[in-house]
């Protein structure tokens, strides 16, 4: 499915759907990151991130189709978020599931966001509009006015996943 006008869609493969919608990135995860992920997912960004005066990114991840991370992929997060770190602005995790488990996986991100030492601000949510609410007064050239357009932008990633 082709994204609407206004995303520019960088990465499209069976676990990851990576786009670009102003100053925002977003990254649609259907099932746990790889390595090899993390790594196309740095190298289709570089080129924005490197011209970037600043961005948010948001995270959104069905944890229903997700496992753990192996060692390899830990080791590319960490690198990813390096990379980003010096112009990003902020980051809302999305974990979409309910329950138990929704909320044990939402905990434990929280806590790693906490122990990660990263300069921006990062938050765990449950739904994108909560996350898109908070997000979008911290991403340049969204704003609050910005939030609903932003949220329709995030969620047509669904589709294209």
């Amino acid at each position: 499915m082709t994204p609407p006008p206004g995303i520019e869609l960088l990465v499209e493969s069976a676990t990851l759907t990576l786009g670009l919608y102003r100053s925002l990135v977003i990254a649609r995860w259907v099932a746990a990151p790889s390595a090899e992920a993390m790594r196309t997912m740095r190298l289709a960004l570089t080129p924005f991130v490197e011209r970037s005066h600043g961005f948010s990114a948001i995270n959104v991840v069905d944890i229903r189709n997700v496992g753990t991370l192996a060692d390899d992929a830990r080791t590319e997060v960490a690198k990813t978020q390096r990379f980003f770190e010096v112009k990003q602005r902020a980051l809302a995790n999305v974990i979409l599931g309910r329950g138990f488990w929704g909320a044990t996986i939402r905990g434990v991100t929280a806590s790693l966001a906490v122990l990660s030492g990263v300069r921006f601000p990062q938050r765990v949510f449950d739904d994108v509009e909560p996350a898109m609410g908070w997000l979008g007064p911290l991403t340049p050239d969204i704003g609050e006015a910005g939030v609903e357009r932003a949220i329709v932008m995030v969620k047509s990633l669904d589709r294209v996943a």
